[in-house]
């Protein structure tokens, strides 16, 4: 069956056309991009691994990150911000982003790993990047030109158990059962963020019910989804029978409730652990 477009009323041109990516890779059979599996925090059943490399979050400056958390993110607060191979000026560029993400209607967000000061003593933050491949790719950006703040929420994707759990520090606040990605098209495992949230204000089909947490990963096995990218989201599902099953082309799937209180709870640029 195909899926419900994202923009019904007003077809955002190639907006839309993303956007439908997002959600249509997600919902009814969407697609899921398989991602690197990145180790979990200890607290957190560690993913199986693979070649993908493994990110250790450490401690950094306190003068850069806030202290006390275990996550960060930076939101873009500048005109634009680039993203560069190495923490310095000269480095190479990995892509350059505006204030606001592709769909226009969320800011642009990163998801921070580590922090430095370069040799002049500029601060820069290594970041999770959107929308480009493979999955994982990390590069840095100057911390001058984000706002940095710190998050205890995260959510958690068991594919093995089918749940996705949201949990605050150590402590598990919520957990409800899930459907996942088809063997033919696997929801990717590794360690990502809240990238957007669409909603049915932004044109989200009445399918996904309270909309869409986006997050920042492809469809590894789907090199497009209607003309734009196969993009990763977790979504709402009006059947019950998806709960608990292998059913989507990646997405992850929940019952509206469950949706609802993600999309209002955990902010942009939380971490989002799919193992």
């Amino acid at each position: 069956m195909a899926e419900p477009g994202f923009p019904t009323r007003r077809r955002l041109a190639a907006a839309t056309i993303a956007v439908a990516g997002l959600c249509l890779a997600t919902c009814t059979s969407a697609a899921a991009p398989p991602t690197r599996p990145v180790a979990a925090p200890g607290h957190v059943p560690a993913p199986a691994t693979s070649a993908a490399t493994t990110t250790t979050i450490q401690a950094p400056p306190k003068s850069i990150l806030p202290a006390g958390f275990e996550a960060w993110s930076a939101t873009v607060a500048a005109e634009s911000v680039t993203v560069r191979t190495e923490p310095n000026d000269a480095a190479a560029e990995v892509r350059t982003f505006g204030a606001t993400n592709r769909f226009g209607f969320d800011p642009t967000v990163f998801g921070v790993t580590d922090a430095t000061r370069d040799g002049s003593g500029q601060a820069w933050l290594r970041v999770q990047v959107p929308e480009v491949r493979p999955n994982g790719t990390e590069g840095w950006i100057r911390a001058d030109r984000v706002t940095v703040k710190g998050h205890h929420q995260r959510i958690v994707v068991d594919l093995g158990a089918h749940t996705v759990s949201l949990w605050s520090g150590r402590n598990v606040v919520a957990q409800w059962s899930a459907g996942i990605g088809k063997a033919s098209t696997p929801t990717p495992r590794g360690r990502y963020y809240l990238w957007t949230k669409f909603l049915p204000e932004h044109g989200a089909a009445a399918a996904y019910g309270p909309g869409v947490l986006g997050i920042n990963a492809m469809s590894e096995t789907l090199t497009s989804w209607q003309g734009s990218d196969p993009l990763i989201g977790i979504h709402g599902t009006r059947r019950g029978s998806d709960l608990g099953s292998d059913v989507s082309h990646g997405c992850v799937r929940l019952d509206y409730a469950a949706t609802a209180l993600l999309l209002h709870d955990v902010e942009l640029g939380a971490p989002v652990e799919i193992i």
